[in-house]
């Protein structure tokens, strides 16, 4: 069984970068990516932070 609890959120990259979640060079990567159009899989385990990371890089 797995209880999802959201504690910390962050709406951005940049929050991600300041929490530590993410280098300041992967969050560039992510936007140029994401800014050129190109496809990006997000994976992990139960409560690794993909959701959150999908939701910032929007």
């Amino acid at each position: 069984m797995n209880i999802r609890k959201f504690v910390l959120s962050a709406n951005s990259l940049d929050e991600l970068v300041g929490l530590g979640t993410i280098t300041p060079q992967a969050a560039r990567f992510l936007e140029a990516a994401i800014t050129a159009g190109l496809n990006v899989i997000v994976a992990g385990g139960t409560q690794a932070g993909k959701t959150t990371l999908v939701n910032c890089s929007m």
